[in-house]
């Protein structure tokens, strides 16, 4: 998880142009939920660009943990990483 949040944040600092980011950890559910918020541009969809290895690589490990990771835009336009 810590992997996780650190390619997450390095993604946000390298292409996100955001002014914050904010990490959150929770335990729901019995499962521990990482969330990773930004004010940045945001994706063009929420699905993965092609050849973003970043975030195949984020996924991969995810499941790897027996979890799943989802990226979404907010109505701002900011990602909200799940």
């Amino acid at each position: 998880m810590l992997q996780i949040a650190r390619e997450s944040l390095s993604n946000i600092h390298k292409h996100a142009e955001a002014h914050w980011a904010a990490v959150t950890v929770a335990f729901l559910n019995a499962r521990i939920v990482l969330r990773i918020e930004d004010d940045g541009i945001g994706l063009a969809h929420d699905d993965s660009p092609p050849m973003h290895y970043g975030l195949i690589i984020m996924r991969d490990r995810a499941h790897t943990l027996g979890g799943e990771l989802r990226l979404t835009n907010r109505a701002q336009g900011a990602p909200a990483w799940k």
